[in-house]
């Protein structure tokens, strides 16, 4: 009376052990060769036709397919650990199949033609590399599928040489079938073994990749707040230096702290991308305004080298779109970054228009020495560089393809010459832009604006008051978020500079405690932070009014504090 329920527990108890990734793998497998299984199965039973009636031959493939698809939703999603009952009846379903596919053959084993035992020994041998190769991956379905068979092949022979009464027969053909099995299980533990370890260095790989995209991510975080001070307190001293001298240096310190902060951050977002993790953020995009303020972004720099930058927008080219405007910059300061680099005395053109399939298409050509034939299509990977003795490190029109493609586009290099051009194409969508502001003054003044900095690095409310002081703002100080409660209360700014990442209040607890405290009155609030946190926060940072990615610079400070100023 007790020996079922201990059986059944002991059963339960197997299933619970079972490792759900190499089950997930296992049906992996099982559902990528489907059709081609199917496929071989229907050609196996039709060719069995010719020792079988129709009617047999149909029952039993009928019964293969609804085995074999029920062993399949069986291991879809299972998880042996709260669903043990539903993985014995994956075991018992891939037992039947086995049965089912082994009994077939087994029956013309027992019809008098030579070309039939041909034909019951190949199913049988084709029935045991499946079973050591396909459901492999979990030792255990390999184990039911293959004892079954071996049972229904074991009983098919006896039952043959018993009735013809031919002992001598019934030792020989048994001794080989057991010689067989014997070799398709040292095949199935062999071929098991070498299944569990490449499940297992490949999630030793994954783990390894996972830890050094969390090292780089931190790393990244921890870089910027230095290098944020670099780039904000030189650029400071490089506005105010009196002398050329002194102006001319500070801006090659400013320049190589930046580059410093432009591979960083294509490092992250290569790191990213490899792990599939890079958000697209698709919003409201003014293009006509983002393409100028890109190419404006390098005049100076194409200045300074002897080049003129002509910009040249289509007239079909629509101005309010629905993309990642904050990629698309990414993608064109990235090629315009390579053509500074690579360009001479001259012409950079860059145009954008439509193309005939209605994407955004952006050609960027300068008169540099151009890219060799065998380069053409290497330059698009990691830290592969265009010429050997130039600049950068080789990531820029890598992952500037990366994300065209992720956004739906791509990014090639043209054949035509001279020099280097690229095109980059993005799809879009047309949208009514919002309600164009009334125009601000010419040269906006931030005169009386006040603007609270909530940041728990000294370094970076230093940078932010700098910048503010240099605008012409006052900035007020915080660093922590009870701080900042206390100065919006009684100082009630006129703009809120918030960092996410602080310890104890963080950014978003911060916002929402200072609108229960001002109600109506509370001030536009701006995001700051590393771009990663920004979607590490998802819904949570949706309250704020805009955001800054670090390090800051003055033109994103003099963008926000325009919007500001035109909301006021």
């Amino acid at each position: 009376m007790t020996a079922p329920p201990a059986l059944l527990s002991f059963a339960l108890a197997f299933a619970r052990r079972q490792p759900q990734a190499e089950i997930a793998h296992q049906y992996e497998v099982l559902a990528r060769f489907t059709l081609r299984r199917r496929a071989l199965v229907t050609l196996a039973f039709g060719i069995g036709l010719a020792y079988q009636p129709f009617w047999i031959t149909a029952l039993f493939y009928l019964l293969d397919v609804a085995f074999d698809l029920a062993t399949l939703h069986f291991l879809r999603g299972l998880n042996p650990a709260t669903q043990p009952g539903r993985y014995l009846m994956a075991l018992a379903m891939n037992a039947g199949l086995a049965t089912v596919f082994a009994t077939y053959p087994a029956l013309s084993w027992h019809v008098d033609d030579p070309l039939a035992k041909a034909y019951a020994l190949s199913l049988l041998l084709i029935a045991l590399i499946h079973h050591s190769t396909l459901r492999n991956v979990h030792l255990p379905l390999s184990v039911s599928a293959s004892g079954a068979a071996t049972v229904v092949a074991l009983v098919a022979n006896t039952l043959l040489w018993v009735n013809l009464g031919n002992a001598r027969e019934l030792a020989i053909t048994t001794l080989c079938l057991a010689a067989a099995v014997y070799y398709a299980t040292l095949t199935i533990l062999a071929m098991h073994k070498l299944q569990s370890d490449l499940l297992h260095e490949r999630e030793a790989a994954r783990q390894a990749n996972l830890a050094k995209t969390r090292f780089i991510a931190q790393l990244s975080h921890e870089l910027r707040t230095p290098l944020n001070a670099i780039v904000g307190l030189s650029e400071a001293e490089r506005m105010m230096a009196p002398q050329p001298e002194t102006k001319a240096r500070m801006g090659v310190l400013v320049q190589s702290a930046r580059d410093l902060g432009e591979l960083l951050e294509d490092i992250l977002d290569l790191s990213a991308i490899e792990a599939e993790k890079l958000t697209l953020r698709p919003e409201v995009t003014d293009l006509h305004a983002l393409i100028r303020a890109s190419a404006q972004l390098y005049r100076r720099q194409f200045e300074d080298r002897g080049m003129v930058l002509d910009l040249a927008l289509a007239s079909d080219l629509p101005q309010w779109v629905w993309m990642d405007g904050r990629r698309l910059r990414q993608c064109l300061s990235n090629i315009l970054s390579n053509a500074v680099k690579y360009g001479r005395r001259g012409r950079v053109q860059v145009e954008a228009r439509r193309t005939a399939s209605g994407d955004l298409a952006i050609r960027v050509a300068d008169n540099g020495p151009g890219v060799s034939e065998a380069l053409r299509e290497r330059i698009f990977e990691p830290f592969v560089r265009g010429h050997d003795d130039g600049p950068g490190t080789g990531l820029g029109l890598s992952i500037s393809r990366m994300l065209a493609r992720r956004m739906g586009g791509d990014l090639v290099l043209l054949p035509q010459g001279p020099g280097a051009q690229f095109l980059l194409t993005l799809p879009f969508d047309i949208v009514s832009g919002p309600v164009a502001p009334v125009a601000p003054p010419e040269g906006p003044s931030f005169e009386g604006l006040r603007v609270l900095v909530v940041d728990d690095i000294a370094t970076n409310r230093l940078v932010a008051a700098t910048w503010l002081r240099l605008l012409g703002a006052e900035p007020l100080l915080a660093a922590d978020g009870a701080a900042a409660l206390e100065i919006a209360r009684t100082e009630r700014p006129d703009l809120v500079l918030m960092d996410l990442l602080m310890p104890g209040l963080d950014g978003v607890d911060t916002l929402e405690r200072m609108g229960a405290l001002l109600g109506s009155d509370l001030p536009p609030v701006i995001a700051v932070s590393a771009e990663e946190m920004a979607v590490e926060y998802g819904a949570r940072a949706a309250a704020f009014d805009g955001h800054l990615v670090k390090p800051l610079t003055l033109e994103s400070l003099r963008e926000a504090l325009t919007r500001v100023r035109r909301r006021l």
